[in-house]
C-alpha cells in the first residue's frame, strides 16, 4: 500500500523533489527509507537552526510515584480501632522505609499506653533501603477503661511525624443471667414535644434521634454469684460492661477452645459485624468481637478461651452501663436478688428500619390484634374548658369539635420475629410523633342480618341510621375496616351516607368492594381512626425467652 508523505522540513539534493510552501505530498512505497537505495544517496541540506514559533505554553510539574510513595516513611495503619475488648486483643503495624538510602530508627515514644504492648526490633534499628517490619501490637483488658494510645517513631533524621494511635475501650463482662421467674424488660424511649394549636391540630417534633433503649432484670444470686456481683458493681459499676441481651440467644452445636468460626443453630438478625457476641455452655461465658457474618456462620476476631459443648447459646453481645443506684435484697447470707438497670450504649443499626409492610393513604396500618385476655381500655376524651370564676355563674368552652379518645391494647408477642415487628414499628412511628391508622377493634359498624356486599358496590349497610346522621359533622370517626374470615383486610374512607331508606341506612365509601361478601364471611368490621401513639415510650416484657407481652395506646386524630 504506498504511503502518503509531506515534505516541508527538509530537502533532499539530487532529487526531484522540492520542500518548503509548495512541497506537496507525494505517493512512495515504503521501500524508499530503505538504506541504501541509490536515488536517494547524497548530502543532506541542514536548515537549522530555525526560529522558535512565537507561542507560550502554561504547565505544571506532573506528579510521579516518587513523590507520592518514595522517600518517606510509612506507618499503616495509622490507626487501630480496637473497639470494644473483654480480652487480649492482638494487632500488628507495618513501618516501612521508602527511602532508597538507610534510615535509623532510634526510638518510640509512648502516650497513655497503659495496658498495651508493643513489640518489634531491637531498638535503636537501621533500615535497608526499602525495607519493611512489622510492630505487634497486644491490647490487654487491664488498664484505663478508655484506650487513647500514641506511638511516636523517633527516627535519627526528621522524618515529619511518622506514629500509629490505639483507639477503643475496656470493659467487663456482666455475666450473671436473669432470673426468669421475673419479667426481663426492656424498654424503648424516644422523646417529643407537641404543640397544640388552639382548633386542635398538633405540631410534632421528635426531638431525640436515636431512641433510648434500657434493660431492667432481677437475677437470683448466691455464694460465687453473689460475690461477684458485689465486685463488678463495686468496681465498674461506672463504667460500661458487656452483656449479653438475654432475649434473643441462639443455640450452637460446640465449639473447641481456640476456635475462630462459629456455625449457629438459626440466624441472628439483630448481630452485626463489629458488634460482640457473647458465648456461654459449660460454665463458661466469653464476649468476643464479630469479624464477619454469612448466613448461620460467624467468624470470630479472636479465638475462644474455652471449650463450649453441644447446647451452648450465643447472645447478640451490648455494651452497657448500669444506672447510677441499684438495689438488692437479701434472703440469707449467701443468697438474694437484685434489681438492674442498664441502658445501651451504642445502638448501632437500630434506625435501619424496614418499610411499613402494611400501607393506606401514605400511613402505616397497625393491625396487631390484642390479647382480649388483658381487657382493651378506652379513655373518652374531648377538649374543654372551664370557665369558672369559683363564685357565681360558670360554663365550659371546647377549643375544637373533635374528640380526643385514647385506646390502650394489650399484645402477647411470640417469638423474637414479633417482638421485632412492634419494635420497628414504634420505631417508624419515633414515639408520638409519627401517624397511623388502627382499628378500634369494636363492633362498631355490624352488619344487618342477610347482608350481602355487592361486587362492585360502594356502600356498605349498617344496623344503626345514627352511625350515618353523624357523617356530616364527623371529624375522626371516617374510615372503616373490614376483616373476613378468610384473613383478607380492606380499608375504605367513608364519603358520605346513604338515608334514602330509613330501615336500611348505609355508609357511601370511597372505593369499591373486590367481590361479592356475604354477611356470614365478615369477621370484623369497626372504625379505622388516625391516631398517633400515647406515649413516647414502649415497655416489652419477656416473660420467657421466646413470650414476651408489650401495651400500646393509640389516641385519634383529626381526619379531614
Amino acid at each position: 500500500m504506498p504511503s502518503v508523505i509531506p515534505s516541508v522540513f527538509v530537502e533532499w539534493s539530487d532529487s526531484l523533489y522540492t520542500s518548503g510552501a509548495e512541497a506537496i505530498p507525494f505517493v512512495q512505497p515504503p521501500e524508499v527509507y530503505d538504506i541504501g537505495i541509490p536515488y536517494l544517496e547524497g548530502a543532506l541540506t541542514d536548515n537549522l537552526p530555525n526560529a522558535a514559533l512565537p507561542d507560550g505554553h502554561g504547565g505544571a510539574v506532573a506528579a510521579s510515584p516518587v513523590g507520592d510513595v518514595y522517600d518517606t516513611i510509612w506507618v499503616v495503619p495509622g490507626e487501630l480501632r480496637v473497639g470494644s475488648i473483654t480480652a487480649t486483643t492482638q494487632r500488628e503495624v507495618e513501618v516501612w522505609n521508602a527511602y532508597r538510602t538507610t534510615r535509623q530508627l532510634d526510638d518510640i515514644l509512648v502516650t497513655a499506653g497503659e495496658g498495651i504492648d508493643v513489640s518489634g526490633p531491637t531498638l535503636p534499628y537501621t533500615f535497608a533501603p526499602l525495607e519493611n517490619f512489622i510492630l505487634a501490637v497486644a491490647v490487654h483488658p487491664d488498664g484505663p477503661a478508655s484506650i487513647d494510645a500514641r506511638y511516636d517513631l523517633d527516627f535519627a533524621t526528621a522524618e515529619g511525624s511518622p506514629h500509629f494511635t490505639v483507639v477503643g475501650q475496656r470493659i467487663i463482662q456482666w455475666s450473671i443471667a436473669p432470673n426468669w421467674q421475673h419479667p426481663y424488660e426492656e424498654t424503648l424511649a424516644c422523646r417529643t414535644e407537641i404543640l397544640e394549636a388552639f382548633d386542635g391540630s398538633e405540631q410534632r417534633i421528635a426531638l431525640r434521634h436515636l431512641p433510648r433503649r434500657t434493660l431492667a432484670f432481677t437475677p437470683l444470686v448466691d455464694g460465687e454469684g453473689s460475690r461477684r456481683a458485689n465486685r463488678l458493681l463495686s468496681t465498674w459499676q461506672n463504667r460500661n460492661y458487656a452483656m449479653a441481651d438475654w432475649a434473643r440467644g441462639v443455640g450452637f452445636a460446640g465449639l473447641p477452645a481456640g476456635a475462630e468460626i462459629l456455625e449457629l443453630d438459626e440466624t441472628m438478625p439483630e448481630l452485626e459485624v463489629g458488634q460482640l457476641i457473647v458465648l456461654r455452655g459449660g460454665g463458661n461465658t466469653q464476649a468476643i468481637e464479630v469479624a464477619d457474618i454469612v448466613g448461620t456462620t460467624v467468624t470470630l476476631n479472636s479465638p475462644t478461651a474455652y471449650p463450649y459443648p453441644a447446647g451452648s447459646v450465643a447472645y447478640p453481645g451490648l455494651i452497657v452501663h448500669a444506672d447510677a443506684s441499684l438495689s438488692a435484697r437479701r434472703y440469707t447470707a449467701a443468697v438474694g436478688e437484685m434489681s438492674l438497670a442498664f441502658t445501651e450504649m451504642h445502638q448501632t443499626g437500630q434506625l435501619d428500619l424496614p418499610a411499613a409492610p402494611v400501607t393506606w393513604r401514605d400511613r402505616e396500618v397497625f393491625l396487631a390484634r390484642p390479647n382480649w385476655v388483658t381487657r382493651p381500655q378506652v379513655d373518652h376524651r374531648w377538649a374543654f374548658e372551664w370557665l369558672d370564676s369559683g363564685r357565681g355563674q360558670f360554663a365550659t368552652r371546647t377549643p375544637h369539635d373533635a374528640p380526643k379518645d385514647i385506646r390502650k391494647f394489650a399484645f402477647t408477642l411470640e417469638g423474637r420475629d414479633a417482638v421485632r415487628a412492634i419494635e420497628q414499628f414504634f420505631l417508624r412511628m419515633r414515639g408520638r410523633r409519627g401517624e397511623c391508622y388502627a382499628p378500634t377493634q369494636d363492633d362498631d359498624l355490624p352488619l344487618p342480618a342477610a347482608t350481602t356486599l355487592l361486587d362492585g358496590s360502594q356502600a356498605l349497610p349498617i344496623r344503626d341510621i345514627e352511625d350515618a346522621d353523624r357523617m356530616d359533622a364527623e371529624r375522626v370517626y371516617r374510615n372503616v375496616y373490614v376483616r373476613l374470615t378468610d384473613g383478607t383486610e380492606l380499608f375504605r374512607q367513608v364519603t358520605g351516607a346513604d338515608l334514602s331508606e330509613a330501615e336500611n341506612p348505609k355508609l357511601a365509601l370511597d372505593a369499591a368492594w373486590p367481590r361479592t361478601i356475604e354477611a356470614h364471611e365478615v369477621a370484623k368490621c369497626c372504625w379505622l381512626p388516625r391516631c398517633r401513639l400515647a406515649s413516647d415510650e414502649l415497655r416489652i416484657r419477656w416473660i420467657t425467652a421466646a413470650v414476651a407481652e408489650t401495651t400500646l395506646a393509640f389516641q385519634v386524630l383529626e381526619d379531614l
